[in-house]
């Protein structure tokens, strides 16, 4: 399982609970990567904290980049799940 509260808490483009984009979290995976949950040092709380940077050899997880298409058609989503 991976730290939501790494993301909550480093993430400076969005805004935690308050809101923000699905993308944005995304463009930070792939750069930043995410972290497992018990590598990072605070356990979910379901509000943004002053982020703290796990050690840079903890493993993590990268997205490896999604492509966002606007106004798709049903098939075009169809071919997109089915990969």
């Amino acid at each position: 399982m991976y730290s939501v509260q790494y993301l909550m808490d480093c993430d400076e483009v969005n805004w935690a609970c308050d809101g923000g984009w699905m993308l944005d979290a995304y463009a930070f995976t792939k750069d930043r990567g995410i972290v497992n949950w018990h590598d990072y040092d605070r356990t979910y709380n379901a509000r943004k904290n002053v982020c703290k940077e796990p050690r840079m050899d903890v493993s993590r997880f990268y997205n490896g980049g999604g492509i966002e298409e606007d106004n798709i058609s049903n098939q075009r989503m169809k071919e997109i799940v089915s990969r």
